[in-house]
């Protein structure tokens, strides 16, 4: 009995390391950053606590590199958020700001947004967003100026809605699909969502034989060990992988999904024996 346990432990620890949430951070800073020279760019940093919002994205908030998040996973990013500005000038009306977004210290076309003010000491609040293509170990930062000194951003002060936390600069970063690279997926870091059908190099050739080949084998001693659970949750898994692979290869998704329900039909069979 201990021994079939440790069976099935190891297997959930073994899906439960397969399976692993898309990259997202959100970062925020209530920091007032002066344009101390007009027309000079100056990087926005999200300096405040270390919110526990975030996964697979390198962003550090209490040093230099505040203003830097850094991509660990390959893939298609959203990304949004909003910008605080004011003016103290009498005549702010006449002054306007700029802020863009970088990628890899460039300038990423169409993130170039600009804003009137309407008044002095009057906050305007704009948003930002963008969907990039980004690779292991891209750099994102988030850059304004203006065309003023007496511009800078500043944490809107929204009173009178109760209790409130003021903020000059908020971001969300989230992937929204992987974008797999020859070179970023082993078979020590594989996982489900890396899975994908392009054979064009060696490496990803053999990753998927690879893959292949151990689900095969996982299916097969599933049924050696006739632990029920441990079957139906190996069916179940296949037929996912059936699901994953269904876009590249059709007879191979067939004998997936076939493979997925005989485990599953084991399982309910040796459950029902042992009653």
């Amino acid at each position: 009995m201990k021994y079939k346990l440790l069976i099935i432990i190891t297997f959930i620890l073994l899906l439960s390391s397969l399976v692993s949430a898309k990259p997202y951070i959100f970062a925020y800073t209530n920091a007032t950053i002066n344009v101390t020279v007009a027309g000079i760019w100056y990087n926005v940093t999200f300096c405040e606590l270390d919110y526990p919002f975030s996964n697979g994205i390198n962003h550090t908030h209490d040093d230099s590199t505040s203003d830097t998040f850094t991509i660990t996973e390959a893939g298609i990013y959203e990304i949004i958020g909003t910008v605080s500005f004011v003016d103290t000038d009498a005549n702010a009306e006449d002054h306007h700001m700029v802020y863009r977004m970088l990628q890899n210290n460039i300038e990423v076309h169409g993130t170039i947004w600009e804003g009137d003010f309407s008044k002095k000491d009057f906050s305007s609040k704009r948003n930002y967003f963008a969907i990039l293509n980004c690779s292991i170990g891209d750099e994102i930062k988030l850059q304004f100026t203006g065309d003023d000194t007496d511009i800078s951003l500043f944490p809107r002060d929204s009173t009178g809605y109760g209790d409130h936390h003021p903020h000059s600069a908020a971001i969300i970063i989230k992937q929204i699909e992987l974008r797999t690279e020859a070179e970023a997926v082993t078979p020590a870091n594989f996982t489900f969502k890396h899975f994908e059908c392009d054979v064009s190099t060696t490496g990803r050739a053999f990753a998927l034989v690879l893959i292949i080949f151990i689900v095969v084998l996982i299916w097969m001693f599933s049924l050696w060990t006739k632990i029920p659970i441990l079957n139906i949750l190996v069916g179940l898994v296949v037929c996912y992988f059936a699901w994953v692979v269904a876009k590249c290869f059709f007879l191979a998704n067939v004998l997936f999904i076939v493979m997925g329900l005989i485990s599953i039909l084991y399982g309910l069979l040796y459950g029902s024996k042992k009653k």
